[in-house]
């Protein structure tokens, strides 16, 4: 549904006066409430600079906490995916430089930088960033025929969360209205929640423990511990 058809939409079920502007800016937030039940993934490179550890954040990155993984490039001219080696966010907030890394500082100005460790040895080195791509704001009219990102099927969603919200404005807000739309909102979010379990049990992003890695141990809650075999 394009930002028309949901404004038209929202108008048929529930008819109202509010301006155009305050409609769209509960579709908007909507749309950000979505976005933890899709994986919307994107890239984003830029190149070291020789001894520089800091760097900006890319463009469409606002937090490195979005930042899925980081691989840097062994060379100048990348061949193929095997050509990067990977950096994972550090764990440790007072010893970050721990391993191939990476970390958030903020600076004087409140600017968010990237910190790379081991320091870049070299100029020119790709780095690799995919991360979580927040979903694109709506506004009317520039984007009166520009639909949401998410699949088409939960677009009526945002119909529902935002004449929820209407309905709950001012001083004698419309209670039956409100809780019914509300309803319908977490119906369907009860419904992507289960689609996105059973996505991550077909596709799992993480490795499950197995005692068999670690060759007679097994891991509990951050170490590595000897079985002991009944």
């Amino acid at each position: 549904m394009t930002l028309f058809e949901l404004l038209t939409e929202m108008a048929r079920q529930y008819p109202t006066t509010v301006e155009v502007n305050t409609c769209v800016a509960f579709l908007n937030q909507a749309i950000v409430e979505m976005e933890k039940y899709f994986d919307n993934y994107a890239v984003a490179n830029f190149t070291t600079t020789a001894d520089v550890d800091e760097y900006s954040l890319p463009t469409g990155i606002e937090d490195v906490s979005q930042i899925v993984s980081i691989g840097i490039s062994t060379k100048a001219t990348p061949a193929n995916r095997y050509d990067y080696t990977k950096y994972y966010p550090s764990q440790f907030k007072d010893y970050p430089q721990n391993g191939n890394s990476y970390f958030q500082l903020t600076d004087t100005d409140g600017d968010k930088k990237l910190i790379i460790y081991p320091i870049p040895h070299a100029t020119g080195l790709t780095v690799n960033c995919t991360y979580r791509k927040h979903f694109v704001q709506l506004f009317y009219p520039t984007d009166a025929a520009v639909s949401p990102e998410f699949d088409s099927r939960y677009h009526i969603l945002l119909v529902y969360y935002a004449n929820h919200m209407i309905a709950s404005m001012g001083h004698a807000p419309d209670t039956l209205q409100a809780d019914m739309f509300m309803q319908k909102w977490l119906d369907g979010i009860k419904e992507l929640v289960e689609l996105k379990s059973r996505r991550d049990m077909m596709h799992p992003q993480k490795r499950k423990d197995n005692k068999q890695w670690h060759n007679g141990k097994k891991h509990v809650a951050g170490t590595t511990v000897p079985v002991v075999e009944e």
